[in-house]
């Protein structure tokens, strides 16, 4: 699940998908606030986005 709201984050582990991806860019509030979403993987800009989606190993759990 990838989201750029803590509530992306969460709904994303709560829907049981393999890993979690903060979007620290674009439209956002509080951009410092991403460090604490616990999300699995933080990207910066959009080129960083397919890097962090593919290298996740063990994505069984499901694609979110």
């Amino acid at each position: 699940m990838v989201g750029d709201d803590l509530r992306d984050i969460e709904a994303g582990r709560a829907a049981g998908c393999a890993f979690t991806v903060a979007a620290a860019y674009g439209y956002l509030e509080q951009p410092a606030a991403v460090q604490h979403w616990e999300a699995d993987r933080i990207v910066v800009d959009p080129s960083g986005l397919a890097a962090a989606l593919f290298a996740e190993p063990g994505t069984s759990k499901g694609a979110c």
